[in-house]
């Protein structure tokens, strides 16, 4: 555990005992967003993310990052590496991407799979933050993310984090079209816009 920005009040843990026991916290903040329909709009249902929540903590480079302001936690950011032998990019459903794209080693790519604050918090830098703290450090080459486009805010927070539009995808667990993004350092090859609606 360790502190990496005293301004938003941000805590990144990657040891699995200490990401597992912050579960009450951050089932408290998932549940509040998904209680706000524009919320709720981009996240998987709670059930499918605790599940997912418990079975990532003990995965390599799991790690979760924490925003607290007052003694209470107002934000979490989790993610962790796509293993080797990771489905996630089987669930792209509009793009067929070359081997050279989806060959994952176990340090490759690091997927974040939340990045939540509580909506009296947002708007102050607190999205930016958690995203960032996640990925100090990992020493990965790219990151990845799926954000649904009904939320406009979020989408236009990871555009402009400098994520580029893969394909649409529908991750196990829910019958919801996300769109897939990635974020690497050189190459736009991959580059498509989301369609406006």
């Amino acid at each position: 555990m360790y502190q990496t920005d005293a301004r938003h009040g941000l805590t990144t843990l990657t040891d699995q005992d200490e990401i597992a026991a912050c579960l009450p916290d951050v089932t408290q903040l998932y549940l509040d967003a998904s209680a706000d329909l524009t919320a709720f709009a981009g996240l998987l249902p709670p059930s499918a993310f605790f599940d997912l929540y418990r079975g990532d903590l003990r995965s390599p480079g799991a790690r979760l990052v924490k925003a607290e302001r007052g003694g209470h936690v107002v934000g979490f950011g989790f993610g962790t590496l796509l293993p080797a032998d990771t489905t996630w990019w089987r669930s792209l459903v509009s793009s067929a991407m070359p081997d050279s794209f989806t060959h994952e080693d176990g340090r490759r790519t690091f997927v974040i799979r939340a990045v939540v604050v509580r909506p009296a918090c947002q708007g102050l830098g607190y999205g930016t933050a958690l995203h960032d703290a996640l990925l100090r450090g990992t020493g990965t080459e790219r990151s990845t993310l799926m954000v649904s486009p009904r939320i406009r805010p979020a989408l236009a927070l990871c555009e402009a984090l400098g994520y580029l539009f893969v394909g649409a995808a529908r991750p196990e667990g829910t019958d919801a079209t996300y769109l897939s993004m990635v974020r690497s350092e050189g190459s736009t090859a991959f580059h498509r816009r989301p369609r406006r609606r």
